[in-house]
């Protein structure tokens, strides 16, 4: 149930399963790591990882898990050499290691383990790893969904979004409005989705719309209402058109001068700013 109340309410659930069955290994693709392999040398860097350099070490993980320079793909090689890297200090080789045990790459899945070491990561403040476990908690790790846990994903979306990702605060918004994972609590929900709005996270705007055209955790507004609608685009035309049968033009003419005020304020124009509309099953958008 959980899974399927955060589908139908989420603006989000394709983006977000992409990134879940996209191969972790492009996760890797850290250019500076790249430079950082030319500039060293593939024996420089062995020579620095054999005293125990952990820096050194986790390169060379990179180095086989990508292919850098003359090297070919590698996935035992180079989870030998994360794991020198985290047994060295390394709290982002943690993160790797946990991945590849989770997707089997190198070593033998071992989803548990790979989850334990992903989450040590991610509280040693890895971002790339908090991330992941929210996610992982949330619908699973590689078709896994024995780990998802509503508590600890409401627990690290959290994190993130009192660090200041939008994703994350559209997220805390949707387990307040649900009390999903978290205690039920309505104006909980209406600042999370307010503060996704305010870094202009276009997936939170048709979510904010709701809140203020049913009143959930503020004051029900019609024309900010109608406001959120105008900014969410495209995704929210459908019911910026069923609320506007509930206004008046004058309603109308204010919400719409708020939604232009607003993209002046951001420097983040929508399509009605010059004057156009969705129109039709497709989309599209034609002057009205």
């Amino acid at each position: 149930m959980f899974l399927k109340s955060i589908y139908k309410n989420l603006s989000f659930p394709l983006f977000f399963l992409v990134l879940l069955v996209l191969p972790f290994c492009a996760k890797a693709s850290v250019s500076d790591l790249e430079n950082r392999f030319e500039e060293y040398g593939q024996q420089g860097l062995v020579g620095k990882a054999e005293h125990q350099d952990a820096y050194s070490q986790y390169i060379l993980g990179h180095a086989y898990l990508n292919g850098y320079g003359d090297l070919e793909v590698d996935y035992p090689k180079a989870y030998q050499w994360f794991e020198s890297a985290a047994e060295n200090g390394s709290d982002e080789a943690y993160y790797y290691m946990g991945l590849m045990l989770a997707y089997g790459r190198g070593v033998d899945r071992d989803v548990e383990q790979g989850m334990l070491y992903i989450e040590k990561s991610a509280e040693s403040g890895v971002l790339e790893a908090q991330k992941d476990i929210a996610e992982a908690y949330m619908v699973g790790i590689n078709g896994d969904v024995s780990v998802v846990n509503e508590s600890k994903a409401a627990y690290w979306s959290g994190v993130l979004a009192d660090n200041g990702d939008p994703l994350a605060m559209q997220r805390m918004s949707i387990f307040y409005k649900f009390g999903r994972g978290v205690e039920k609590n309505e104006n909980e929900a209406f600042k999370w989705i307010s503060r996704a709005v305010d870094k202009d996270y276009i997936l939170a705007f048709d979510q904010a719309g709701d809140f203020y055209a049913q009143g959930i955790g503020t004051e029900q507004d019609l024309v900010r209402a109608y406001m959120m609608y105008d900014l969410g685009g495209t995704a929210s035309s459908g019911k910026k058109a069923e609320l506007a049968e509930q206004m008046t033009q004058a309603q109308i003419d204010e919400a719409v001068s708020l939604s232009r005020q607003w993209q002046e304020e951001h420097n983040s124009y929508r399509p009605s700013y010059h004057g156009l509309e969705a129109q039709g099953s497709d989309g599209h958008y034609e002057y009205h």
